[in-house]
């Protein structure tokens, strides 16, 4: 009998994955305070969430629900590319005359496509690493971690091959006609529009966007609640809510981005409604993740941030960024559905309390190229007293 060739390692790392499903993967995120309307671009957005509160003991406690991995993706069929992508052994008593037939296991074309993109990035993954590493060290030593080059080192050696070449980074990154990757290697990519939102709500551009729906921000900042935690000891003067705000910016940002995104999403792929929408915020250190569903009101964060920069990269680490970039594929249609899961309305994240507010966000827009600064606020319509019927007790 003809020896098996063993499973790619890519296989490995997803039954790895798929081993511990009943870990908690994502918790719910309620809004306290935010400046939505008003027209402040992505970079100044301010949003306050029950998370960074719970810094100060004296702030009531506000509940959060988690979800495990299960809750999230569908098992089921990434089971079945595991299996599909698995060598099987063939029994040595099998009748050699009749040899017994594999079960087929027919996947859709975006699903096979999409494990193609992990096989062959897993396969390169030290060459990635490495290409990452001489600028991102660079960067990180002299403190700046938002520049043009991590954009594009970050974009030709981690989401675009994640993506299978679908990664576009801003138009305003540079003004070069060609692109190339910062780390020498020579790659050219794609630049193209990634103006998201609305002039009169949270708007601007995101460095990249991945599969035409999901923002990537570089962000300077390493940690923002940690950074919340250490100056909370030293000033306790300020207003709080401001004083958060300002030590956690970039906690903000991408907030703003991924709530923004996700009505304007929807908005252009009505289809895409009910589903919480990533999007990802890449710091020195790790690479946080948002999603939003707008149509329940549902704002989450992966409960541990993935640390792909640190010198025992994981290939499992890669295995989870892939399976947000295509949340489409593999996500559970019903994981914020408030309808078949009504335990989930107590822990919505609120921004959708005022009418007012939805109906400016659903004029939100993507692949804007430039925002021209006109009022598109809902006009107030004034009603005369005179006119008015009054009730007589």
């Amino acid at each position: 009998m003809a020896a098996c060739s063993k499973p790619s390692r890519a296989v490995k790392e997803l039954k790895a994955v798929l081993a511990e499903q009943k870990r908690n993967e994502i918790m719910t995120l309620k809004i306290i305070s935010c400046d939505c309307v008003g027209g402040k671009p992505f970079s100044a957005a301010s949003v306050v969430t029950q998370e960074m509160l719970s810094t100060f003991q004296d702030f009531p406690t506000e509940k959060s629900c988690t979800l495990s991995f299960e809750d999230v993706w569908d098992v089921r069929k990434l089971r079945a590319l595991v299996e599909m992508n698995s060598d099987k052994d063939e029994k040595e008593d099998q009748d050699k005359d009749f040899p017994k037939k594999k079960r087929k296991l027919n996947r859709p074309n975006e699903e096979i496509e999409a494990f193609g993109n992990l096989e062959k990035y897993v396969f390169d993954l030290d060459y990635h690493i490495n290409c990452m590493k001489k600028v991102l060290k660079s960067s990180k030593d002299s403190r700046r971690m938002s520049g043009t080059e991590v954009v594009k080192v970050l974009n030709v050696h981690l989401f675009n091959p994640l993506s299978g070449g679908k990664c576009l980074i801003d138009t305003h990154i540079t003004k070069e006609d060609s692109c190339v990757c910062s780390c020498g290697c020579g790659i050219q990519m794609e630049k193209g529009p990634t103006g998201i939102g609305v002039e009169s709500c949270w708007h601007g551009f995101v460095d990249m966007i991945v599969r035409g729906n999901q923002p990537v921000q570089v962000l300077q900042s390493t940690d923002p609640q940690e950074e919340v935690k250490m100056a909370v000891e030293v000033n306790k003067d300020e207003h709080l809510f401001d004083f958060i705000s300002s030590q956690s910016s970039g906690y903000s940002q991408v907030i703003a981005e991924t709530i923004t995104n996700s009505f304007a999403q929807v908005n252009k792929h009505p289809s895409l409604s009910g589903l919480p929408i990533p999007a990802f915020g890449c710091t020195p250190g790790q690479i946080l993740v948002f999603a939003y569903d707008s149509h329940n009101d549902m704002l989450l964060k992966k409960m541990v941030d993935m640390k792909l920069f640190h010198e025992d990269v994981s290939a499992a680490t890669i295995v989870m960024l892939w399976l947000y970039i295509n949340f489409t594929s593999f996500m559970k249609r019903d994981i914020t559905d408030t309808v078949r899961k009504p335990y989930l309305s107590e822990f919505k994240a609120e921004f959708c309390s005022s009418r007012s507010v939805v109906s400016c966000y659903k004029k939100a827009a993507c692949g804007i190229v430039g925002f021209h600064h006109a009022s598109n606020w809902p006009k107030l319509n004034f009603y005369s007293s005179a006119n008015m019927t009054y009730i007589q007790e």
